[in-house]
């Protein structure tokens, strides 16, 4: 089970959760490792083709120089050839790798997730109290406008524009977006 120490700082991002991030570092390690061995398979392949084209150029290669006598030659392109060989076991080696490091981060991601989320919820929930009380707010504002203007227009004044808020919806409707927003946070226990 993952936990956050008690004097670490409040994670904000999955690899601020140790395990996670470790497991991320060690694909990414892989990742590099892999491109090396690449690039390195790319260098052995090069120095075995040399001039020569095809599937039997390393052949080839090692005919010509047996003719010329230079058996160094031969046993340079051998350790080449072999050196080729290793490099490509390796490769497939660090794909699994790689493949399985994936699942173990994939497997990180839900529990990380979750305790990110629940040492953020209490500043969450602060900042939706915030919004709370601002739409309190609002919603005061808006029945005192429209009160307002009710008891002009009942005196005969017009023309007067109505100011309010419209995304908002009427302040004393129970299916406003205000009362939704309330309604949702306060199943979710954030007001």
């Amino acid at each position: 089970m993952l936990r956050r120490k008690a004097t670490q700082e409040i994670p904000h991002a999955l690899t601020d959760v140790p395990e996670y991030a470790a497991a991320k570092n060690k694909l990414a390690e892989l990742h590099q490792r892999k491109t090396d061995l690449e690039q390195k398979a790319g260098n052995l392949h090069d120095a075995l083709r040399g001039d020569s084209q095809g599937a039997n150029a390393i052949i080839t290669a090692k005919a010509k120089a047996l003719i010329a006598g230079r058996t160094d030659e031969v046993d340079r392109l051998a350790q080449l050839r072999g050196d080729w060989e290793q490099t490509q076991e390796d490769l497939a080696v660090i794909a699994e790798a790689i493949r399985l490091q994936e699942g173990v981060l994939e497997a990180l991601r839900v529990p990380s997730n979750r305790l990110v989320v629940e040492a953020v919820l209490p500043e969450h929930k602060r900042l939706a109290g915030r919004i709370a009380a601002a739409l309190k707010e609002l919603k005061t504002a808006l029945s005192d406008e429209q009160r307002f203007r009710d008891d002009l227009e009942s005196g005969g004044i017009v023309g007067l524009r109505n100011v309010a808020f419209t995304p908002a919806g009427d302040a004393s409707d129970y299916d406003s977006p205000i009362e939704q927003w309330f309604k949702e946070m306060g199943q979710l226990g954030y007001v």
